[in-house]
């Protein structure tokens, strides 16, 4: 299967991102339901973010999953 997305190289362990499963070596190929193949899609798509949970869909491990990381209201 192909897909393109944005290698994820290394998460804070104590972030969100972290506890939700997300970790080095996955590739995320959707943010909030937006595509992404780049890191300068993702930046785009994370400005523009609205609401208390961002879903990430990722690519590990030979198949796909769906992410909910909490968002800081901060």
């Amino acid at each position: 299967e192909e897909f393109a997305g944005v290698l994820v190289e290394s998460v804070n362990e104590d972030a969100p991102a972290a506890e939700a499963g997300l970790a080095p070596g996955v590739v995320i190929t959707q943010i909030d339901q937006q595509d992404v193949e780049s890191v300068a899609d993702a930046r785009q798509v994370l400005e523009n973010v609205d609401g208390d949970v961002l879903l990430i869909q990722v690519y590990a491990g030979g198949g796909k999953n769906i992410l909910a990381i909490p968002l800081d209201e901060e």
